[in-house]
């Protein structure tokens, strides 16, 4: 399968952090800034694929006095069953445009709605305000139709039926190959490519359709050309990882990817004017192109999912589509930030009172989209200078080692600044995601104290918390069994710790010790971030035993520290053992 030539484009960040007469900073959208560049659509709008029926797609068409694709208008067109290396695509009979939609839809796992608008942006097929020439059902949605190709003549296809009447032929397409011609051919075609470039802008280079008679297992040969999300990705199989700070020219102006879906379709249209249609179209049609806020899981924090917390505390926040990392004092303004993409990473540290001997402050700057911090005067000045603005302290720590503290590392990448005071974490940011420790930027009070972890389990659903009260309510409530493999570890970030994250759906409950794993569960599949549960510690720690991570056939994942329990699983009941993730008492 060939890509269609495309150039390539990118977003607008979203907004900044705006001063407010108190402490408390709110995130405000840009009044009236409906498109915006940088965030088109979110993933998991793209990829729901059962948004629509096929008779509710048709239902929709009808609606459409002039529609060129409408059952109205008599129109039908072949199925698209199946794909195979060797073969290429499959086709059945005639059937309704609804039907081929989301057959679409279904195959390569793409929201319809994205299909329709594509439609209606490409060739206005959808309304039918712009006619129904053989020209516009044989570039249906522009498939293999660069804006620089040159026109073919094509005759002895299946291109469309209307009222029982099939066009075989057609004279002056721009359309590179008959294999692409035609409504049904450029409908499943359009499909693979916008999905395709939604996972490989992700890094997702092992995609692959592979069920039923559906069989794109090439897909993993192909490279790929398009805008690239920010982190380490490769673009072909061959090449190495490589980061990518998620910029993309777009009319001349570096535009930033902030989803998979964005990339794509910039990648399939290459400038702002033809995604701006999109977006008008799709919201217009549709409504947002926005996921909705992850709702809370049964057993979830408070608020948004971020625990009541007071000014004594430090809690930090990454938002992925714009690798910024963020401290607030402030729950509420947490919790704001929530809103706008950001995912809660947990309480990492203390604040000091401004008074305490040898405390000093750690300023806060920001530009559009990005937020600097630091302990330096001088580089609060030039980051001023720069165009930053100066948010204020955010928050406190001490100059120099006392009893009771800890150090905060401060590292960089090419796009990012963060402090940690978790050892193990300091050493993975800079093993697996290429920062730089630039040193100790402050000391911080030690908060640790030992936490049990309680395991519990409902089907496979498996619940981990350290919350004495939430154990009993999910017992009591919800059905939950308690289980004997507990373990102990950290409550609070220390020299010798990884956070655990856990992350939370209607369904599920999800815990990581990978930052990137975390994020994708946010960003690809709905999952709401709760947060650090707890901190799993290093193993040259005195007594520490290895916390096995296995998984069932439903994804399911258990953490057991009993070795015996991991190998009955393994060997008897299918599970994948995923090695040791972290250690425990």
């Amino acid at each position: 399968m060939s890509v269609k030539a495309f150039s390539r484009r990118s977003m607008a960040l979203l907004s900044t952090l705006l001063i407010a007469a108190a402490p408390l900073v709110v995130f405000t959208p840009k009044a009236g800034a409906a498109f915006n560049s940088s965030r088109i659509i979110d993933d998991n709008v793209f990829s729901s694929a059962n948004s629509m029926s096929a008779g509710t797609i048709d239902t929709f068409l009808n609606s459409f006095s002039n529609s060129c694709i409408s059952q109205n208008h008599g129109f039908s067109a072949p199925d698209p069953t199946g794909y195979s290396p060797g073969g290429g695509y499959t086709y059945g009979g005639n059937v309704s445009a609804g039907t081929i939609i989301a057959h679409a839809a279904q195959a390569y796992d793409i929201n319809p709605q994205v299909l329709l608008t594509t439609l209606q942006k490409e060739q206005g097929l959808v309304s039918g305000d712009l006619g129904c020439s053989v020209l516009r059902y044989t570039g249906a949605v522009g498939y293999g139709c660069p804006d620089s190709g040159t026109t073919h003549d094509y005759s002895g296809l299946n291109l469309y039926t209307i009222n029982g009447v099939t066009t075989t032929s057609v004279t002056g397409t721009c359309v590179n190959s008959p294999s692409k011609a035609g409504f049904s051919q450029q409908l499943i075609r359009g499909a693979w490519l916008l999905k395709f470039g939604q996972q490989r802008s992700l890094g997702n280079i092992s995609w692959a359709i592979v069920r039923g008679s559906w069989n794109n297992s090439d897909d993993p040969q192909s490279c790929y050309s398009g805008p690239m999300t920010p982190g380490p990705r490769k673009r072909c199989p061959s090449d190495v990882v490589t980061s990518y700070d998620g910029y993309t020219t777009i009319d001349g102006t570096a535009t930033y990817m902030s989803t998979g879906a964005t990339a794509s379709l910039y990648w399939y249209t290459p400038h702002f004017h033809g995604n701006q249609v999109f977006y008008d179209t799709y919201t217009k049609w549709f409504g947002s192109t926005l996921a909705p806020q992850s709702s809370q899981s049964l057993y979830s924090r408070s608020g948004c999912n971020i625990p009541a917390y007071d000014s004594s505390r430090v809690g930090r926040l990454y938002n992925p589509d714009i690798n910024d990392y963020f401290y607030t004092t402030n729950p509420s303004e947490a919790c704001v930030a929530v809103r706008f993409g950001y995912i809660w990473d947990g309480i990492v540290m203390q604040n000091i009172v401004s008074t305490a001997p040898g405390a000093i402050p750690i300023y806060r700057l920001a530009s559009p989209g990005h937020h600097v911090f630091t302990t330096s005067i001088p580089l609060k000045d030039q980051y001023t200078s720069n165009g930053y603005t100066y948010e204020g302290i955010a928050f406190f720590g001490y100059s120099s080692p006392t009893a009771g503290t800890i150090p905060a590392y401060n590292l960089t990448s090419d796009t990012a600044s963060l402090f940690t005071s978790a050892g193990i974490e300091k050493n993975y940011y800079v093993q697996y995601y290429s920062f730089t420790n630039n040193g100790i930027a402050f000391y911080t009070p030690s908060m640790t104290s030992t936490v049990n972890v309680y395991r519990l389990v409902r089907g496979s659903h498996r619940l981990y918390t350290t919350n004495a009260a939430e154990r009993d309510a999910a017992v009591k409530t919800y059905g939950f069994t308690s289980e004997t493999d507990t373990f102990s570890d950290k409550s609070y970030p220390d020299t010798d710790t990884l956070p655990v994250y856990r992350l939370s759906s209607p369904q599920n409950h999800f815990y990581t010790t990978s930052r990137t794993e975390r994020d994708a569960a946010v960003v690809t599949y709905g999952y709401m971030s709760e947060g650090v549960e707890f901190y799993g510690i290093d193993y040259t720690t005195p007594d520490a035993r290895p916390i096995y991570r296995i998984t069932d056939w439903t994804g399911s994942r258990v953490y057991t520290p009993n070795g015996i329990e991991k190998a009955v699983a393994v060997s008897r009941y299918n599970y994948q053992d995923e090695g040791v993730n972290f250690y425990g008492f």
